[in-house]
């Protein structure tokens, strides 16, 4: 190689290594092992050629000759500054090819393209190529002899040499491509076919595969390829013990028959008439390819055929049928493209295919589908379409022969509205399907049969597969008792109704941010967009959640969700599932960090999170009305909207649930909860008591109305638990204890020590001291202040109607004073809510009267305010930080 040009000495930093491998002649082809080159390259897209199009242009020819380009890859030249990248190394020292090397992932695509270029540039319509085999093909003697010398003229300008030895010239049949052609017909090559014949019979799954694979090259050569291959497939499905039968052997020997049979198929011929078959069956579906030749004969070009997918066993008669005619078309779709052509089925329904009107659901997808397409829709009969109908007019699939119903069944009588079809079965119509009425000796037999066959299906499959073919008194009610009186049913399928056993659920969330959940949606790749996961986060308490989409499930992707939802509080524990990325060391480093404590569903069990699962379903179902409303626009723009529209709808919780989330996390002081289902609790039990005093903790400003409604208790029940069990008072709309434990005294006794002796021992420290509070004020209406006029005059009586109450009209008020008096009040707007978001305004306008009006305190001031959740949300000491401005210590009167 060296001294013919082929390669040269190399003084690259690249270095691949080299093997030799044996060609079907003996001989040694040099390879170069380029595996790390070929993850560092750009791959090459260029189109290889297909055999069927190379046979399809042999329709005409009756004389053939084939050429081998000798060593075709070093026949195209290497630029220069791409051959320090292909060097390699051997004992002799390091060198790099100046020829196209074989092992390069685009060596191939390399070589096509310029053999392609220089066909087309000397205009050799007569040639075809696969890679470096040529095949000349001419009508005529006198014709096939020019083409001859136009390619030799070729070969011998371009300089491409040949391989003599593996050169046929003038033949009238030819092997090539593993396909023996002859004037117009094709059939597969006998070497390969005496190949698969010598194969012994498979003894485990990789055998199997290793036959089917060898046989699926002609499969278009058998026309009942896939009923036959059906047996060996069940062998090959997940979980299934290996066990070779009666009828694995017997498709195992059919489908050699009928390769060494010598099949022989017509190639395709442009300008004749195209003729498609077609047919269906509950076990597959079939088509044959035609064409009508000028001598009247109709030749077949290619068979198609294959078994039903488990969804599709389902599918109604009339809906197989159109199945076989959409499945058939576009297997063939290279040949029917822009061409009309005829499509013969035995099923009358279909003829009006293309005239129906309104369609909808699975035959209006099949329509369209079918609309690019120029076709007309015959029926022919069932017995006259021999060949299509190697499927649905074999008796019975494969359940019953049709010699053992014929055996069994009774005489018919004259007045009875059965009929006689054309193989002697007695059968009836039944909305519109003709079906065999089946003799009763042989009910038990079928439905055995089916119950085995199909891996014991449940009542409405079988009920599917049954009512399609067969029909007797009490078919439902058969069908039913064997289902349930199967004992490998009863063994291995669990009931479907409720089950019994000890109850279970995630643990318990009794504030916001207690107990999240993360899961995630996939799907959504066919939405046009990179983004193809939403990860979904939900508050167990409040029911609310937050909805982020994204483009991974990485570890990385998930902190980032918690980094998100942290700003709006602090989780506690985390439930998710046993996910590769919820397990992982980062991911366990990333909550113990955050002080959050991970929890796990079990294995393969959804029902563990049935909340957070719940809210998929909801969500989803949302996104997906958004999305056909705004087909336009990106799903990952839509989530907002329809989180909106999720947390609006009491289906998703009855206690509404973004409201109730929103007032616990701002500090809202009334929260409304509606009733919940169920009877209110009764008893003044602990565990009631204990239940109160959480949501006192929470708010103490909660009526007892709200009380009762948030625990789904009676009022009652709440009164007496607060004012006698917690011995709690209202006081300034707030319930406080009516007597202090010795804890809580002991609590501030504490606080006011602290208090007094920053007082004692700075003696400006009330100087600085701004404190403030928020009450209710009650106006009173006009008549009632002027009947109270009346009170203050020795002469005349109070009158019983002048006594002072309340109106319905209340006013929240916020007042800030210091030791020399108000610094700063304000009402709060009617409707309005003290939450963190509006307490952080209300500060910032204290902040600005502070530096107006007391400005010797302005740098010095110390807050004093109580321990509201309004008053201790993140927003708000975080600003206080930020302003330099500390908080004093407040005397808790939450019970504890």
């Amino acid at each position: 190689m060296l001294e013919n040009g082929i390669i040269e000495q190399s003084f690259s930093p690249f270095s691949s290594p080299v093997t030799l491998v044996t060609k079907r002649d003996k001989t040694k082809r040099f390879c170069i092992d380029y595996r790390k080159v070929n993850e560092l390259i750009s791959s090459d897209v260029h189109p290889l050629p297909r055999i069927e199009d190379i046979l399809d242009h042999l329709a005409q020819a009756k004389y053939f000759s084939t050429a081998d380009i000798s060593s075709a890859y070093w026949q195209v030249p290497i630029h220069p500054d791409s051959r320090p990248l292909l060097a390699y190394a051997t004992f002799e020292g390091l060198y790099q090819p100046t020829r196209l090397p074989f092992g390069l992932k685009t060596s191939p695509q390399i070589y096509e393209r310029a053999i392609s270029q220089v066909l087309q540039r000397h205009g050799l319509d007569c040639v075809a190529h696969y890679f470096d085999d040529f095949i000349i093909y001419s009508n005529t003697l006198e014709e096939h002899q020019n083409h001859l010398r136009q390619f030799f003229a070729f070969c011998e300008a371009e300089k491409l040499q040949l391989n003599f030895a593996k050169c046929e010239f003038f033949k009238q049949s030819i092997n090539f491509l593993g396909y023996t052609i002859t004037a117009g017909t094709i059939t597969p090559l006998t070497r390969n076919t005496d190949i698969i014949h010598a194969i012994k019979q498979p003894h485990n799954r990789k055998t199997l595969q290793s036959f089917l694979g060898a046989v699926n090259v002609y499969n278009k050569f058998i026309p009942e390829y896939a009923r036959l291959r059906a047996p060996l497939n069940n062998l090959l499905k997940k979980d299934v013990v290996w066990n070779w039968n009666e009828a694995c052997q017997e498709a195992f020997i059919d489908l050699k028959g009928n390769l060494t049979q010598h099949p022989i198929l017509h190639l395709y011929k442009e300008g004749l008439p195209c003729q498609v078959y077609c047919d269906a069956s509950t076990l597959g579906i079939a088509g044959i390819l035609k064409q009508v030749h000028p001598d009247g004969n109709i030749y077949p070009v290619q068979y198609f055929s294959r078994t039903l997918r488990p969804h599709e066993k389902n599918y109604s008669i009339s809906e197989l049928e159109c199945l076989a005619i959409v499945e058939s078309v576009e297997k063939f779709r290279i040949y029917l493209m822009g061409r009309k052509f005829t499509i013969f089925s035995d099923h009358h329904a279909l003829q009006w295919l293309k005239t129906i009107k309104n369609p909808s659901g699975r035959l209006f997808r099949w329509s369209l589908r079918l609309s690019s397409y120029e076709y007309e829709v015959r029926y022919i009969k069932g017995k006259l379409q021999y060949e299509a109908d190697l499927l649905s007019r074999n008796p019975f699939c494969g359940f019953l022969d049709a010699t053992l119903i014929k055996t069994h069944q009774p005489p018919p009588s004259k007045e009875s509205s059965l009929t006689i079809d054309r193989n002697g079965l007695h059968t009836v119509s039944r909305k519109g399907i003709t079906k065999i009425i089946l003799p009763k000796p042989l009910i038990q037999q079928l439905l055995q049969t089916v119950h085995t066959q199909y891996n014991h299906p449940g009542i409405s499959q079988m009920s599917r597969i049954i009512s399609t073919q067969y029909y007797w008194q009490g078919m439902s009610k058969d069908i039913k008792q064997k289902v349930k009186t199967c004992p490998i049913c009863q063994l291995t399928k669990r009931p479907v109704g409720p089950t019994y056993g000890e109850l279970s659920q995630p643990p318990e969330s009794k504030e916001p941010f207690d107990l999240l959940s993360l899961d995630t949606i996939a799907g959504f790749a066919k939405y046009g967009n990179t983004k193809i996961y939403l990860h979904v986060v939900v508050d167990h308490f409040s029911r609310y959640a937050w909805a982020f989409p994204s483009k991974s499930t990485s570890t990385t992707t998930y902190q980032q969700v918690l980094k998100r939802v942290s700003q709006d509080g602090s989780p506690k524990r985390l439930l998710t599932d046993r996910a590769p990325a919820f397990t992982s060391p980062k991911f366990r480093s990333f909550l113990l960090n955050r002080h959050i404590h991970p929890l796990l569903t079990t294995s393969n069990n959804p029902q563990a999170n049935g909340l957070c699962e719940r809210l998929n379903t909801t969500l989803t179902g949302k996104l997906r009305l958004l999305h056909l409303e705004n087909p336009k626009v990106a799903w990952t723009k839509l989530v907002k909207k329809m989180q909106e529209k999720a947390f609006k709808d009491d289906c998703i919780s009855r206690s509404q649930s973004g409201k109730l989330h929103k007032a616990f996390k701002e500090g809202r002081e009334e929260v409304a909860d509606e009733p919940r289902s169920g009877r209110p609790t009764t008893a003044r039990t602990d565990e009631n008591v204990d239940r109160v005093l959480e949501v006192l903790r929470t708010d103490r400003r909660l009526s007892i109305q709200q009380i009762a409604d948030t625990l789904h208790m009676s009022t009652f029940v709440v009164h007496g638990i607060v004012t006698e069990d917690l011995q709690m008072r209202k006081v300034c709309a707030k319930l406080v204890p009516k007597l202090l434990t010795q804890d809580q005294k002991e609590l501030r006794v504490l606080r006011c020590q602290e208090l007094l002796y920053l007082i004692q021992n700075e003696p400006d420290f009330l100087n600085s001291v701004v404190t403030g509070d928020e009450s209710w004020m009650f106006e009173y209406d006009p008549e009632s202040k002027r009947q109270s006029c009346a009170w203050h005059t020795k002469s005349s009586p109070r009158p019983k109607k002048a006594r002072m109450r309340k109106s319905r009209i209340k006013t929240m008020i916020i007042v800030f004073f210091d030791i020399r008096g108000i610094v700063h009040c304000e009402f709060v707007p009617q409707g309005e809510t003290v939450n963190s978001a509006f307490y952080l305004e209300v500060l910032r306008r204290l902040k600005r009267r502070i530096a107006q009006v007391r400005t010797d305190i302005k740098d010095t001031v110390k807050l004093h305010h109580h321990n509201a959740t309004s008053h201790t949300a993140f927003i708000i000491t975080n600003f206080l930080a930020r302003s330099n401005t500390p908080g004093i210590p407040h005397p808790l009167t939450v019970p504890t």
